[in-house]
């Protein structure tokens, strides 16, 4: 049977570079975050620590002399709750990461951008311990409730806080560092990083737009794809421990609450850009995105023939259109496609501002299902494991008619859905080897 509803989702091939822009009920025939085992409740740092001054001999000496996995480990208070009860913003404490990052050598955002290859030398060592202080601060704004970024209501939003490329490194580095803690045998702690991460992600959808979900996405997947990769060995007791934490996940920010956010983004910005659109400065033409932000006004310009008052109009029809389109994307998979395609050629005709909007929004979808089905994947994987093939074969693929094809490795086995969009590679989880 086909699946009946949007839930999740992801990129991988998003990390580290991101791609151009790109819950009504769940029904039984569908397997969702609230309906199997380990996706329940996946409803959705540097505490900057007090110093203390010690001759910087001293300190150094104690440094070189103690192992690199003690540097790495965050304290033990690192997630406890504030001691007057208060209810802390998580953004307070990723924003002291952030400005951590504005002074990273290029050299090491390299090795930040390049986690998933670059080769676990000194040079990564070194990095993660200068980054271990502002790696601790943004594990506790991860481990946070409250995450409250403002609001994203113009193009300069995009390039602040979470939504800027260059502030996600330090995800980067957490994955980086769970790679070095795996090797070095520390399961526990480089799992920790992992889930902080998918934490983090999780936090940055809340902001709602679309791009805000790609990059949730893209780290989602990342961590996923890392767990499963470590699956067979870890011990019993660790594998064991990972339902619950994946039921201690936040939700993920829901597709309607997603939509509204981004057309509330799509007015605003539209309203602010009206001087851009008519008056425009001598285009930039660096990028494909600066190509597509040129094309746009001049295809507006086009279509109201240079009259700001049709513009406004376009704007001002656009609201109970983006919510036809939100309805139209929370459709199954198999059904909503004519209704999109009947739904863009009259965009076309009649509103070129909601047009702009539904390729990104259809990709958000597809990254929306796609992690969705991966977790799920990761549920099987864990059941194949910890319970064996019946307690496995009893899982099903959301998007087949059975279980997920299942291949067997020297060192692990392969996972398939039947999960695929338009020319995208098809889902894979890998168990155990890459």
């Amino acid at each position: 049977m086909a699946p009946q509803s949007a839930s999740f989702v992801s990129l991988s091939n998003f990390l580290p570079v991101p791609a151009v822009y790109f819950e009504r009920e769940h029904s039984s025939e569908r397997p969702t975050p609230h309906s199997s085992l380990l996706s329940q409740g996946l409803e959705h740092g540097d505490l900057w620590k007090s110093s203390i001054m010690i001759p910087r001999r001293f300190f150094m000496r104690m440094l070189m002399s103690t192992p690199l996995g003690v540097w790495l480990w965050p304290s033990a208070g690192a997630l406890a709750a504030s001691s007057d009860g208060a209810e802390v913003d998580a953004v307070f404490h990723y924003r002291k990461a952030f400005a951590w990052l504005t002074n990273l050598a290029p050299a090491d955002a390299e090795l930040a951008d390049q986690w998933k290859t670059v080769p676990l030398g000194r040079d990564v060592e070194a990095l993660l311990r200068r980054a271990s202080p502002t790696l601790a601060s943004w594990r506790d704004g991860a481990s946070l409730v409250k995450c409250a970024w403002d609001d994203v209501i113009s193009n300069e939003s995009l390039t602040r806080d979470h939504l800027d490329f260059r502030n996600l490194r330090v995800a980067r580095l957490a994955l980086l560092r769970s790679r070095l803690l795996f090797a070095q045998g520390q399961d526990e702690g480089a799992l920790d990083d992992l889930f902080a991460v998918v934490r983090f992600a999780r936090h940055v959808g809340t902001s709602g737009v679309l791009i805000a979900q790609l990059y949730r996405s893209g780290f989602e997947v990342a961590a996923i794809t890392r767990i499963a990769l470590v699956l067979p060995r870890l011990s019993e007791a660790v594998r064991k421990s990972l339902p619950a934490r994946i039921r201690a996940l936040p939700s993920p920010c829901p597709w309607f609450e997603i939509m509204r956010r981004e057309s509330r983004f799509i007015l605003e910005n539209s309203r602010r850009s009206e001087e851009d659109i008519f008056a425009p400065r001598k285009p930039r033409a660096e990028t494909a995105v600066d190509e597509y932000l040129n094309r746009f006004p001049e295809k507006i310009r086009a279509f109201t023939n240079g009259d700001r008052s049709r513009w406004r109009v376009l704007i001002n029809e656009a609201p109970p259109l983006l919510t036809e389109l939100a309805e139209i994307l929370d459709q199954p998979r198999n059904e909503y496609k004519p209704r999109l395609d009947d739904f863009t050629a009259r965009m076309n005709r009649v509103n070129p501002l909601v047009a702009s909007v539904i390729d990104n929004a259809e990709g958000a979808r597809f990254a929306f299902d796609r992690t969705h089905v991966l977790w799920t994947m990761l549920e099987a994987a864990l059941t194949k494991l910890n319970l064996g093939s019946e307690a496995f074969l009893a899982i099903r693929d959301p998007y087949g008619t059975g279980p997920f094809a299942y291949r067997a490795l020297e060192h692990g086995f392969e996972l398939r859905s039947a999960f695929s969009m338009k020319d995208q590679p098809a889902t894979v989880l890998m168990v155990g080897e890459e």
